[in-house]
This record gives C-alpha cells, structure tokens and sequence, in this order.
C-alpha cells in the first residue's frame, strides 16, 4: 500500500511537471476540481453505487494530491510535509489506533476533543 501511494504521489509529480494544463492552476481554481469531485462521491453515495464510491474516491484522491502539488508550487508547502502533519496529529488525535488498545466510543471523543484543544491553545 506505501508503494502504491508513493507511486502515485510521483504520477502527481511528473504530471505537474509534464500536463501544460495543469501548470495552469492555482490551488484556488483547482479547489473547484476538488469540490466538484467531493460532489460526485456524494451524489454515488447516496446512490449507494459501491463501485462509483471507490472510483469517485480514487478520483478525489487524485485531485487532492494535485491540490497539494500545486499549493507546493505556489506557496513553497512540502507535500511530504503535508502527509507528515496529518499522520502527526492522528497520532495525537487517535492514539488508541498506535498502541492498539481497545477503548469506548466516549474515551475516543474526549481524547479527540482534549487534542483538538491543545492544539488550538499551542497555536495561540
């Protein structure tokens, strides 16, 4: 699964480097790309269209990655960095999910929430 994801996140890479199209978005304009697709899974959600799901998923996917290579383009954001800081933070969200041990429903939203404020008194 990490080398298909790396794989891919070098798809996204060398296709900023060689779509022309591509190389004309912005992070604003591309987000419509983003929201447009989010729509899709939606809408095969609600038709409860297993197969459209994981095809809408992997076309979000896609554009996400897209979003992020163009955000690193134009604002100097590190893609590596980016899927670092979310792996980070559901370390400390979800930690339960490290270690393994089982826990209750409400043990996972105090911890969620406890983590959610520390990281919003850490900002200030």
């Amino acid at each position: 699964m990490k080398e298909a994801f790396e794989e891919l996140l070098d798809m996204a890479r060398k296709n900023w480097e060689r779509s022309p199209w591509i190389k004309t978005q912005t992070t604003k304009v591309y987000s419509q790309e983003v929201l447009s697709e989010v729509n899709e899974l939606i809408q095969a959600i609600e038709n409860k269209d297993s197969k459209n799901i994981q095809e809408e998923l992997g076309d979000l996917l896609w554009d996400i990655l897209m979003l992020i290579i163009i955000a690193e383009e134009e604002r100097k954001i590190n893609a590596r960095e980016v899927i670092k800081g979310v792996a980070d933070k559901m370390k400390k969200r979800k930690p339960h999910i490290i270690d393994g041990r089982a826990i209750t429903l409400e043990e996972e939203k105090k911890i969620w929430h406890e983590a959610k404020a520390k990281e919003k008194q850490d900002k200030l």
